[in-house]
């Protein structure tokens, strides 16, 4: 999800990717525990992504974005915008959720619908009408591609194109 994600907001493909990362604590399990991707896309633009499976108190989710304008960072529903490049910032800060409950996150019950409800209701809206979802089985493909490159640069030790996946 967290490539779809970037997918869609870069609106562009994936052209190559370089990561590192391993099995280094949960070795109980087959994944990989934790892992820096790096993603390049068409047109030089960059997003990274973190992962951390054994940290204390984990499920905190953190997005941010930079731009030639400013930077948005997220912290689960917290949204800060900071504006001015150079200059001392502007910072707003605003709470974004769907309903009351979800802006705290106080419980950890992993309910599943804990703040993908639009996105559920959404796919059960296009199963009901036919509608096409904003995210298709090749977007799917594609991000599940993108995770088979970080593994594959990973194991080799060296960056991935997509060609090799995608063709």
């Amino acid at each position: 999800h967290h490539f779809d994600l970037f997918h869609w907001m870069l609106g562009r493909r994936p052209v190559r990717v370089a990561a590192q990362g391993g099995r280094n604590v949960l070795l109980d399990r087959e994944i990989l525990d934790n892992a820096q991707v790096l993603v390049e896309y068409e047109g030089g633009r960059r997003a990274t992504l973190e992962l951390c499976l054994f940290a204390p108190y984990g499920g905190d989710c953190e997005i941010g974005i930079v731009g030639d304008r400013g930077r948005i960072d997220t912290r689960n529903q917290a949204l800060s915008l900071v504006h001015h490049r150079f200059d001392l910032p502007d910072r707003q800060e605003m709470k974004v959720a769907d309903v009351p409950e979800d802006a705290g996150f106080l419980d950890s019950s992993g309910r599943v619908d804990r703040g993908i409800r639009p996105e559920l209701e959404h796919w059960i809206d296009c199963c009901r009408t036919g509608t096409p979802p904003l995210n298709d089985g090749a977007s799917a493909r594609l991000s599940v591609a993108v995770c088979l490159a970080a593994q594959a640069s990973i194991r080799r030790g060296e960056m991935v194109t997509m060609d090799e996946l995608v063709g």
